[in-house]
């Protein structure tokens, strides 16, 4: 009756065919409840469809065993609010949609329908209570507006949302959550938040799911799991807070922060709307598998690394950047990829001055209409760095801001340049470095480029006081096209063949690691090359300008050693100022002039100088001595 007002109670058990509560048309302002058996466990059925009509309350259940079975479907969306005090709520495969405000007050509640749909309005859940809808046989999708746990000193609340089918949740979920835990889902989206900055969710498990898992509001919890499934999960919120470390399983693709921001590839800026999504994962994160990053990772205000692991770990798959610039920053907890990809023109800084060690597998960009917005790479970490394989496919620039010494296994191809501004340690290149600008810095560090190939476009000086090795093996070829300058290192070791291109090479003392030739190829006087004192070893130096190069000039200090100094097409002078002792000295028709001023020295072999060879032997009061005859 629509006319009716007040309440309908019922407080026994009944089983029905169909349940109408007032009717289709007419005010139906009254509330009804059903207690099954008052103070006692009960179960009602409704073997058809039941439908209430009316707009006040609805009771379900006194007790916390009691059980409603409305088989053939149950629609509620007109009530003030539901208030259940039951332990099932049920459906046969039909549909379940109560859109009023549900309270659920029993401590353990399971809402099913099988292969109906759920559809449940704003869900409060008093202290204590936990809460799953569906189970598992539930396909039919699920439906909830928003859920609210309990604020104050009871126990937290808990909700399990498990269906084969979709799930999506309109609203929040907060105050006082425990546990949420999907389970088996088709594809889920949580379009609003999941806890707060001071209301953090104890716990999100993320398991045996497929197609997409979808957080597009923010999300805080204190832990977040995920034992397995299939599917992709998508992190989209303003801001992303877990507390302890995250293990994901899923072997789907993870998202951390929707694309907001985009390079554009003609003007080569950042445009979009609104900041970057912050991600903070205080003790780290794991996934073997895609990453695709749009968001920024802030730095864990967490010390110390608990059993179960710490820092990042995308350790197994590609990690592509995308949007905007970002720092990826971890404080002073490890950073590990395995092969990085870069969208175009975004620039990616690795640290923020911390002391986390960075390990990277390798580091590509994307090549987009011949390299018009090329990606660039800043290192920035007081750890240790190591780049496992190659960086290359337009990269712009590499800057090693700081390190705690950085070592690239493989061959690293720019764009533009390569600057190395500070380390403690070393900076090894151990692959082909090709750049058209090398830059390095007045700082202690040491500097290895020890690449068998490699080519270098521009005037390099070598600023950095620790040492400088050069070269791989007596077979490795590396190639200075604009010279360099070298005096500034405090040693310098050579392997192999360097070259420039008619240009300089300026070098202050020097030790021979394996038998090496310095080439200036010149075809002016520009392609000098001037050395300090020349160690030897047991290997062999060979100096070469240009044949018939008049003003293409060798000039040095020292050499010492029991290897061997050979002298080839210099068409200007060569001249030693001090000792020169190899155990052999070759020198050819192709050397032009050559001045040993020294004045002492010992060569032991026979020496035949070129017949066009000029020669200026010892310095006024000087001893050479040459063990066998010239």
């Amino acid at each position: 009756d629509a006319l009716q007002t007040g309440t309908i109670t019922l407080d026994g058990t009944f089983s029905a065919q169909t349940l109408t509560v007032g009717a289709a048309t007419g005010s139906n302002a009254f509330a009804v409840v059903f207690n099954n058996t008052v103070g006692l466990a009960g179960t009602t059925t409704v073997t058809g469809v039941a439908t209430f009509f009316n707009t006040g309350a609805i009771g379900l259940g006194d007790y916390l065993s009691d059980v409603f079975n409305f088989n053939g479907g149950l629609t509620a969306n007109l009530s003030s609010r539901v208030t259940i005090k039951a332990s099932q709520i049920s459906t046969n495969n039909a549909a379940l949609h109560i859109a009023s405000p549900i309270t659920f007050v029993p401590e353990n509640v399971a809402v099913t329908a099988g292969s109906g749909q759920i559809d449940l309005g704003a869900i409060t859940l008093n202290a204590g209570v936990t809460l799953v809808v569906g189970s598992i046989g539930q396909s039919g999708a699920l439906n909830l507006s928003s859920v609210t746990g309990t604020p104050g000193p009871g126990a937290v609340s808990n909700l399990t949302l498990n269906s084969s089918g979709a799930v999506e949740v309109g609203g929040a979920i907060s105050s006082k959550i425990g546990t949420v835990l999907l389970s088996n889902a088709a594809g889920a989206i949580f379009r609003s938040n999941l806890g707060g900055l001071g209301d953090l969710v104890t716990n999100l498990v993320l398991t045996n799911s497929t197609d997409t898992v979808s957080f597009l509001g923010d999300l805080y919890a204190t832990s977040l799991s995920n034992p397995g499934g299939n599917f992709n999960l998508q992190f989209y919120g303003s801001n992303t807070k877990v507390v302890d470390f995250v293990n994901l399983l899923t072997t789907g693709s993870v998202y951390f922060g929707d694309l907001t921001r985009v390079i554009d590839p003609i003007n080569c800026i950042c445009t979009g709307v609104g900041p970057a999504d912050i991600l903070t994962f205080d003790r780290g994160i794991k996934h073997a598998g895609s990453n695709i990053i749009a968001g920024i990772f802030t730095r864990s205000m967490l010390s110390g690394c608990p059993v179960g692991g710490c820092g990042i770990q995308f350790t197994n798959g590609i990690t592509t950047f995308v949007g905007g610039n970002t720092t990826f920053d971890f404080g002073t907890m490890p950073v590990e990829f395995d092969n990085i990809v870069l969208a175009t023109g975004i620039t990616l800084t690795l640290g923020g001055g911390y002391s986390g060690t960075v390990t990277i597998g390798s580091i590509t960009g994307t090549m987009v209409d011949d390299s018009i917005c090329p990606s660039n790479i800043i290192i920035n970490s007081t750890g240790a760095v190591n780049i496992l394989r190659t960086i290359g496919t337009n990269i712009g620039s590499l800057t090693v801001t700081n390190s705690g010494g950085a070592t690239f296994a493989g061959n690293v191809t720019t764009v533009s340049s390569v600057v190395l501004t500070n380390t403690t340690g070393t900076i090894a290149f151990n692959g082909a470095l090709t750049t058209p600008t090398l830059t390095t810095a007045a700082q202690a560090y040491n500097l290895t480029l020890a690449g068998s190939t490699g080519t270098i476009t521009n005037a390099v000086t070598f600023l950095n006081t620790g040492t400088l090795a050069l070269g791989a093996s007596s077979s490795s070829t590396q190639t200075y096209t604009g010279g360099f300058t070298a005096t500034a290192p405090s040693a310098s070791t050579l392997k192999g063949t360097i070259n420039s291109s008619n240009a300089a090479m300026v070098f202050g003392p020097v030790t021979l690691g394996a038998n090496t030739t310095l080439n200036s190829n010149a075809t002016t006087t520009a392609g000098d090359i001037t050395l300090g004192a020349v160690t030897l070893g047991a290997n062999t130096l060979t100096l070469q300008t240009g044949n018939a190069i008049s003003g293409a000039d060798v000039s040095g200090t020292t050499v010492s050693g029991s290897g061997s100094l050979a002298l080839q097409n210099i068409g200007g002078t060569v001249s030693f100022s001090g000792a020169v002792s190899p155990a052999s000295l070759t020198v050819p028709n192709t050397v032009v002039n050559v001045a040993l001023n020294g004045s002492t020295g010992t060569i032991t072999n026979a020496v035949t100088f070129g017949k066009n060879c000029t020669m200026i032997l010892g310095a006024e009061s000087g001893t050479q001595t040459k063990n066998a005859a010239f």
